[in-house]
């Protein structure tokens, strides 16, 4: 069994949360993910550097449970 999971760059994940009418920038998502406040990835914090793995489906699972009847 291959397990496959799309990760995405902090920079990718903000384009396409602002694509999706989420009004976010680069450093808010970072900082999110590593306070837990955005539950779609993970940072590992090295002491020179942060790490990022988000999780394309649970980004999507997380604009789900907000989107908003037009």
């Amino acid at each position: 069994n291959t397990v496959l999971i799309c990760e995405y760059p902090i920079d990718g994940t903000a384009a396409y949360l602002r694509e999706r009418g989420v009004s976010i920038g680069n450093k808010t998502v970072a900082d999110g993910i590593e306070q837990g406040v955005l539950p779609f990835g993970v940072c590992v914090r090295s002491e020179k550097s942060r790490v990022f793995l988000i999780f394309r489906r649970q980004v999507d699972e997380w604009l789900a449970e907000r989107e908003e009847e037009a």
